[in-house]
């Protein structure tokens, strides 16, 4: 290690023309980015010619004047690098991260004069790195298709961010797009108290058909990165559809035996419904949103189908029956907003034992709005 001396002017006569400092012109930078290493080179002479060794230093704030001895740094400083006796590489995070930091080059002659100079750095702030998720309904057992998606789907967005240089991040949500007469917000996402239990995850729930933007600013406190999802298309309210029962209902399938245990009642027991797809009232009902409307109509044999009243609306207990009698059920299904829609739809079917509306959820082969099962009581 080199130690930066000051020189010391000594009176007398001289036969020799007085020695002279090494002069630098210039320190230039390769590399800049924050947390990376930063290579230095020096360009200087001697006025004598004479061959020069040249040290470093890097040091925490800001370069003061070089051209002042008393300037000068007393700190140990360093041999360049081998083969390269004016350049430098810093690598150390306590400088390469720091807001700013002086880096010294010291030119010696052989006879110990110094020439100094100093360049202040400010490492470059590398931007965050940021992308949004999203989840669709992430409560829903068969979350919705898409795009585009069913009216009042639930999107549940998470910032995926990361920094280079490990500083501390900050998020800005904002619905950028949303159509005409929406109110929509954020909301507690599944499992949240509030929206801002967690700055990565924010949640909303469509409320009118069209197009939504959801964006978020990411910054480190230098420098924001923006990140949107893509035009976010919500259909208008679509018909509820009867996807699963127990028994399961078939179109077009012959009756079901319903067998009963010698001088027993004979009684298939009750029907079940287990699955109802619908945008906003779907069953088993989600985030306390309300069921479906289910209507209920039995008969035995030939007999006309009559209207049940039935309390327990997703479960029917069948009418008592003769053995070798014939039990007709029929459900039929509908929901708030299109209610005037499927009684138009259920009126075009007539008599049919199953009808299907014309308009079909994204995804759906088809959409039931009336089932109807035949059991044949047999022991």
């Amino acid at each position: 290690m080199l130690s930066v001396a000051t020189l010391i002017a000594v009176s007398g006569c001289f036969t020799n023309p007085i020695n002279r400092a090494p002069v630098i012109t210039q320190i230039s930078q390769a590399g800049n980015a924050k947390g990376q290493p930063a290579t230095f080179t020096a360009i200087g002479a001697d006025p004598d010619q004479d061959q020069l060794t040249w040290t470093w230093l890097a040091k925490q704030g800001d370069c003061p004047d070089p051209k002042n001895p008393a300037n000068w740094p007393h700190d140990d400083t360093m041999q360049g690098e081998p083969d390269a006796p004016a350049t430098f590489v810093v690598n150390d995070p306590s400088y390469t991260k720091a807001a700013k930091y002086c880096v010294w080059a010291f030119a010696t002659d052989h006879y110990g004069a110094i020439g100094a100079a100093n360049l202040r750095v400010i490492p470059l702030d590398n931007p965050p790195l940021a992308t949004i998720q999203m989840v669709v309904d992430p409560e829903r057992r068969d979350p919705p298709f898409g795009p585009p998606y069913p009216a009042y789907s639930t999107f549940q967005l998470t910032a995926v961010a990361s920094d280079v240089d490990d500083d501390p991040l900050t998020y800005d949500w904002k619905v950028d797009q949303r159509p005409p007469g929406s109110t929509v917000d954020f909301s507690p996402c599944p499992g949240q108290g509030s929206v801002d239990d967690d700055h990565t995850l924010r949640c909303f729930t469509a409320d009118l058909p069209g197009s939504y933007v959801v964006s978020v600013d990411v910054s480190d406190g230098i420098m924001p990165v923006h990140a949107m999802t893509p035009v976010l298309m919500v259909l208008g309210d679509a018909p509820p559809c009867i996807q699963e029962t127990l028994p399961m209902f078939s179109v077009g399938a012959p009756p079901l035996r319903a067998r009963t245990s010698p001088g027993s009642v004979p009684n298939p027991g009750p029907i079940k419904v287990t699955n109802v797809y619908d945008d906003g009232n779907p069953y088993p009902p989600v985030n306390n949103s309300k069921p479906p409307q289910f209507t209920w109509y039995t008969s035995i044999n030939d007999a006309p189908l009559r209207y049940v009243d039935n309390v327990d609306f997703f479960r029917l207990p069948l009418p008592d029956a003769h053995l070798g009698d014939y039990v007709n059920v029929r459900l039929e299904v509908k929901d708030e907003p299109n209610a005037a829609f499927i009684d138009t739809i259920l009126a075009s079917c007539l008599d049919a034992d199953f009808c299907a509306t014309p308009t079909i959820p994204p995804g759906r082969v088809d959409c039931w709005v009336r089932v109807t099962w035949r059991f044949h009581l047999d022991q």
